[in-house]
């Protein structure tokens, strides 16, 4: 599976549907989020840092489990919370970097669900991007440069010395009993460093907006018992799936608003 340009020439008329739109995604187990959807996350799930070999970001766990997203259907591929991620939505396109000044749309060439007639089209029959595809393209733009900014951020924060890691003990409903794979890249903010922060750097992380995250990240953390709950739905649906319907996650976790960034 790699990502190739979207071509005006090859592409004319492609558009995007999938019958399960979300399916791809059960083994991401994290979604970083733009600042615009910060508030919108806030009564669903616990939102904190994640380390990666590359640094920090900011977003939504998809569960405790290494390489297992409770939050898809498992029988559907649907996203169970009312609202689904930016960088989730924006599949199979992204943007890469070619070079410090340009960026080129791409496409997943192994997803069957980008053809000819499939959706509304990208690529019109002119080889020029379609209303459709230009929207795209702007969304893909805002991801780009928006969760750059939440890793700036979230870099400063680590940088202060105000992350600690999150511990978590539950069994992995996947394997047999006794059998755990849990996580250990979740960052939560240290809140008694927090409380003795030298001014300087208070001022600092105010300055530059990273106290968002900080704060975003303190008043979600209510809510981290929400994450082995999803696990042990997510285990009910995989086990009987005939009463999987029944299961109503959007009762349990927020408001409908999925317009963030448009597409």
């Amino acid at each position: 599976m790699k990502y190739i340009p979207l071509s005006t020439e090859d592409h004319r008329g492609f558009g995007y549907h999938s019958d399960k739109p979300y399916a791809f995604s059960q083994a991401i187990d994290f979604f970083p989020l733009t600042p615009q959807e910060i508030p919108r996350m806030l009564g669903s799930l616990p939102l904190v840092f994640r380390k990666t070999e590359k640094g920090y970001d900011f977003g939504l766990p998809a569960g405790i489990l290494s390489r297992l997203n409770t939050l898809i259907h498992p029988e559907n591929g649907k996203f169970m919370l009312n609202y689904v991620p930016a960088v989730l939505r924006r599949y199979p396109f992204n943007l890469t970097e070619i070079s410090d000044s340009k960026v080129a749309m791409m496409v997943l060439d192994s997803e069957e669900g980008f053809a000819a007639g499939r959706g509304e089209a990208l690529v019109g029959l002119d080889g020029v991007l379609t209303e459709k595809g230009q929207s795209v393209q702007k969304f893909l733009y805002g991801i780009l440069h928006y969760l750059k900014m939440n890793i700036a951020l979230s870099e400063q924060i680590a940088d202060a010395g105000l992350l600690t890691p999150i511990e978590f003990t539950v069994k992995n409903p996947e394997e047999k009993p006794g059998a755990q794979h849990l996580r250990k890249d979740l960052y939560r903010i240290d809140e008694k460093k927090l409380a003795h922060l030298d001014a300087a750097t208070l001022k600092m992380l105010t300055d530059s907006e990273a106290m968002v995250l900080v704060y975003a990240n303190v008043l979600s953390m209510a809510h981290l018992p929400r994450l082995k709950e999803m696990v042990e739905v997510f285990a009910k649906l995989k086990a009987n799936s005939k009463q999987a319907p029944q299961v109503d996650l959007e009762k349990m976790f927020g408001d409908e608003d999925s317009d963030v960034l448009k597409f």
